[in-house]
């Protein structure tokens, strides 16, 4: 049987790798300015407002439009 989709445990590892991908852009040299951004990246909410699964139901089938 195939793995199933956990969307929490996915949304966790979309957040977990964009707070990475942002903690290595760019060294920051003053021990201040880091300690507050990674303060910033691992806390805020701002950064990864969602949602960003969405569960929909299919579209309904319709008539066939043909040439």
């Amino acid at each position: 049987m195939p793995a199933r989709l956990d969307p929490l445990r996915t949304s966790d590892a979309i957040v977990e790798t964009y707070r990475r991908y942002l903690r290595s852009l760019v060294p920051v040299r003053h021990p201040g300015i880091a300690e507050a951004l990674d303060r910033e990246v691992g806390t805020s909410g701002l950064l990864t407002k969602g949602p960003f699964l969405e569960a929909t139901p299919p579209y309904a089938p319709g008539q066939h439009c043909g040439n």
